[in-house]
């Protein structure tokens, strides 16, 4: 598979080399800077963002994010799960084309006043999925 930057097949152009994806998370690491993210790390982070950032926010980028927040206030049945699955399902695949969802939960915590939601994401290039989980507290990155 060849890359094509600005109308340049990046192979061609350095020849032997590798093209490695890397961005900054909005982490603190361990040396008080923001931590360095490379590849199937970055596909994730973005995903997390997209679901996190409200829709039409952005002002150069008004379709970025999800409207997950309107789900906030609704009631806990199935059809507003489904409406929850049918969003992400949408947000992921148009803004994220480096993701497909493999699997997609929802479900109610244990207290049954919120929902948990499971991602499992293939990512290309990466040879085993990653799962992001939502929780009513916050996001979480897991590996599987």
């Amino acid at each position: 598979m060849s890359l094509e930057l600005a109308g340049y097949q990046f192979d061609k152009l350095f020849p032997n080399q590798t093209l490695d994806i890397y961005t900054f998370n909005n982490r603190l690491g361990p040396t008080g800077d923001f931590e360095k993210i490379k590849d199937a790390d970055v596909v994730i982070s973005n995903c997390a963002n997209i679901l996190g950032t409200i829709r039409r926010t952005r002002v150069m980028d008004c379709s970025f994010g999800s409207d997950l927040i309107k789900y906030c206030y609704q009631p806990l049945d199935s059809e507003t799960v489904d409406e929850i699955k049918d969003e992400i399902r949408e947000s992921i695949s148009t803004q994220e084309e480096r993701a497909i969802i493999s699997q997609l939960d929802v479900m109610k915590t244990a207290d049954g006043k919120g929902l948990e939601i499971n991602i499992t994401l293939i990512i290309a290039g990466v040879p085993h999925s990653r799962t992001i989980q939502i929780t009513p507290d916050a996001f979480a990155i897991l590996s599987e």
